[in-house]
């Protein structure tokens, strides 16, 4: 809240800075002022939040902070020319002097504001007002005491016996398995605590989460979630919605991709598999079809599953490609061939934002922890398609699946559903 308000705060310096010196003055100067003012602030709040400026853990790294602030400010810039533009001016100022003033004071106010300000209005509001629990090897109790100092910020005082109640747990750990690592994190995820973990392994996952680190080791945080329903109905809501609007409007590539399909081989257009939803409910899931008809496919390849999940390969070298069609192909490389997915949405099968839909015998060699990855409804996109798709071991792109999961919020759905429309585009792991 306390860097809520900073940021309506700079936003109404900013645009009353620039009205005043275009103007000169910062009453009814203009048509379009209050429109303009109620648009500057709800952008600015509304991005930020996005990129996580409300979380106090983010003030701990300032070179970060730096290129997030530098971040928001260009989205807050080219949400304004777009939004102008698309509107033609009816309710935001149009004088290119106040848009360039007042952008100009926005980036000052808050790289001054953010770097330097805040960090020390949060020492002073949680100062030793966190209780954390440290769990990890004794050796670097020394070192998360000087972290905890050299960042009053957070807040956090260790506490020193288990009588204590702590808040936040911080947990640290060495080990080299992802398994045995999430082992760890569970005792905590459903306690109501935030936890913080420390390891090595995130730096295989290229999330680029982290907002600090300690010893080398990057720290990621895992927020508990409350209105578990009230998420629940909402996330329905843009899914259905979003499923509706997606069918609709991408009506004529359906057409058109089922047309080349049939020119392209013999079968039927749309290919439908047994998958996994949550909690391991089983249903029918659509797709164009890109491989030619074959019989004895899915033995080979579940062979080739098991032999990916125990030898850690990459996901993309388990297919053989003398299968896929030439249409085929091209629809894989754009994901194209998932779009008869939306669908499953709209039948509730599956959301717009989650976990891949396993198939059976991929559930049936999954390791104990891998089946908390049927928690939630898969969906059409996630961090796996986002960061890893084709090109990560099994194990890795089941924590990240994971890690979406605990860390589900509508506010991640949505940015993972804008890092997705690059990552198609451009076919990055696609296979």
């Amino acid at each position: 809240m306390l860097i809520f308000i900073t940021d309506i705060v700079i936003v109404l310096i900013s645009v009353l800075l620039a009205l005043k010196i275009r103007f000169g003055t910062i009453y009814n100067s203009v048509l379009n002022q209050n429109t303009t003012i109620i648009f500057a602030i709800l952008s600015v709040l509304f991005l930020a939040y996005l990129n996580n400026l409300y979380v106090r853990y983010v003030y701990v790294s300032k070179l970060k902070l730096f290129f997030k602030i530098i971040k928001l400010w260009i989205a807050v810039l080219l949400l304004y020319i777009a939004v102008a533009f698309i509107t033609r001016y009816n309710f935001l100022i149009s004088s290119r002097a106040f848009i360039i003033l007042y952008h100009a004071f926005l980036l000052s106010f808050l790289l001054v504001f953010k770097l330097t300000v805040i960090p020390q209005l949060l020492a002073l509001f949680f100062k030793k007002k966190v209780p954390c629990k440290f769990d990890g090897p004794k050796k670097y109790l020394e070192d998360i005491d000087t972290f905890f100092a050299e960042n009053p910020q957070l807040g956090f005082v260790r506490i020193r016996s288990e009588e204590e109640k702590p808040k936040e747990v911080f947990l640290l750990s060495e080990t080299d398995d992802f398994g045995e690592l999430y082992d760890l994190m569970r005792e905590y995820l459903n306690t109501g605590y935030t936890l913080h973990v420390a390891s090595k392994l995130f730096n295989e996952l290229n999330l680029n989460w982290e907002w600090a680190y300690i010893n080398g080791l990057p720290i990621y945080t895992f927020f508990q979630k409350n209105n578990v329903l009230l998420r629940g109905v909402l996330r329905r809501l843009i899914d259905f919605i979003g499923s509706v609007l997606s069918i609709v409007l991408l009506s004529p590539f359906f057409l058109i991709i089922s047309l080349a399909i049939k020119l392209d081989s013999r079968g039927p257009v749309i290919y439908k598999q047994k998958r996994c939803g949550a909690n391991g409910k089983p249903f029918t899931l659509y797709k164009f079809r890109s491989m030619i008809n074959s019989d004895d496919r899915d033995r080979k390849r579940e062979l080739e599953y098991k032999r990916y999940l125990e030898q850690k390969t990459s996901k993309g070298k388990v297919l053989d490609r003398n299968e896929i069609t030439f249409i085929g192909s091209i629809l894989r490389r754009t994901s194209l061939d998932e779009l008869p997915q939306f669908l499953n949405v709209l039948k509730g099968d599956m959301s717009i934002v989650g976990p891949r839909p396993p198939i059976p015998y991929e559930v049936k060699y999954y390791k104990g922890w891998h089946r908390d990855r049927l928690l939630v409804k898969p969906g059409l996109t996630g961090l796996w398609q986002v960061y890893g798709r084709g090109n990560m071991p099994c194990d890795s792109s089941i924590f990240l699946d994971l890690m979406y999961i605990n860390n589900r919020s509508l506010s991640l759905d949505l940015k993972i559903m804008l890092r997705t429309i690059p990552v198609v585009l451009l076919g990055k792991g696609a296979y």
